[in-house]
């Protein structure tokens, strides 16, 4: 157990190594919410590294992770959804660690539909198994 937060409210919380947020679901779909889940279901978690780490060093199958670009030149994400794992990457540096449902939990876990965020169909609609680009950072 991480204890107390430091932020408050008990979503944020700072360790040696980087700063942690956690998402947890109002249990009501809301208009922000994608799952219909129970109140305070962890929903997304998001860990923003405190060292340099170079997504190069991570030695990761690339197959595993579909990359897309992000809204900035040179940043994209590489998400492996059958483990529920993302990286938000700048060039060769991870800014972002994200994790989520993984892709069966998401498949079985109730949908507010009308509140999907459009990334998150995106992802879903180009979902392609074994195809995931190999890629790596410029």
């Amino acid at each position: 157990m991480l204890g107390l937060s430091s932020y408050g409210g008990g979503y944020a919380y700072e360790t040696e190594d980087e700063r942690v947020f956690f998402t947890y679901s109002s249990g009501e779909c809301r208009e922000y919410e994608s799952w219909n889940v129970p109140r305070d279901t962890v929903v997304m978690i998001i860990a923003y590294p405190k060292a340099k780490l170079l997504f190069s060093g991570l030695q990761l199958d690339h197959q595993k992770y579909k990359r897309t670009n992000d809204c900035n030149a040179g940043s994209f994400h590489y998400i492996d959804e059958d483990e529920g794992i993302g990286y938000a990457v700048d060039g060769d540096m991870v800014a972002e660690i994200l994790y989520y449902p993984k892709w069966k939990d998401k498949r079985e876990a109730p949908q507010c539909r009308s509140n999907i965020p459009k990334w998150l169909t995106l992802m879903h609609n180009a979902r392609r198994p074994a195809t995931h680009s190999t890629r790596t950072p410029q």
